[in-house]
């Protein structure tokens, strides 16, 4: 990553580079942003939007949330791994039935099979900002978070140790979305179609611009 935006920076020299970033990519930014310094990079700053703090507790808050959240993610990956596996077949070349695993076993499986880290825990802690991580921080940093989100827990951010360069914005007060009756049932095993699962969630939101997408690398 932090090669990738040396050579944009390189493309836009003339212009500040800044790297924002929401959920992963938060936390993709973040770690670019404690590297740039020492890479040379000329970082002028980083947005990132409830980005993924420690990714063990990202998990298994996915895990406890209703299931369609780890639908929709699971979607999105399966469709990216299939992308890359038509890019690189000759190093990726697992079949889709080990695509079929849950996120936390497919997770575990990729590391196993594609990195060097002995373990998932390992893994995970490899891309973890949580506790004193962010301390060394030299790029202006903003980061905004919501304390109701389902998936990444607020209480990681109550725990950062951050510079003064950077800032802790956590929204508050919105409520937490509750669900329809219907799709709550449908949770606890009974089948629902997509599209209407998500129209009755943006109904409950009282929105219209809610909608399901195919998942895609590009979404």
């Amino acid at each position: 990553m932090v090669e990738a935006f040396r050579w944009i920076a390189a493309q836009y020299a003339e212009r500040p580079l800044f790297a924002v970033g929401f959920s992963l990519g938060g936390n993709f930014a973040l770690r670019v942003a404690l590297r740039a310094p020492a890479a040379g990079l000329p970082l002028a700053g980083v947005c990132a939007v409830c980005p993924v703090i420690d990714p063990a507790h990202g998990l298994a808050a996915i895990e406890r949330a209703p299931r369609f959240y780890e639908q929709y993610f699971l979607a999105k990956w399966r469709a990216s791994l299939r992308r890359k596996r038509a890019l690189f077949p000759e190093r990726y070349r697992f079949d889709d039935r080990a695509l079929r695993r849950g996120l936390r076993d497919l997770t575990a499986w990729l590391v196993a099979e594609y990195t060097e880290y002995p373990s998932l825990a390992a893994y995970l802690d490899g891309y973890s900002v949580a506790g004193e991580r962010l301390a060394g921080l030299e790029v202006p940093v903003r980061i905004l978070t919501s304390a109701d989100d389902p998936v990444i827990p607020v209480e990681d951010f109550r725990r950062l140790a951050l510079p003064d360069s950077a800032r802790l914005t956590v929204l508050s007060g919105g409520g937490t979305l509750r669900l329809p009756r219907r799709l709550v049932a449908a949770e606890r095993g009974q089948r629902l179609d997509r599209r209407r699962a998500a129209r009755r969630c943006a109904k409950a939101a009282g929105t219209r611009r809610w909608r399901w997408r195919p998942a895609s690398p590009g979404w």
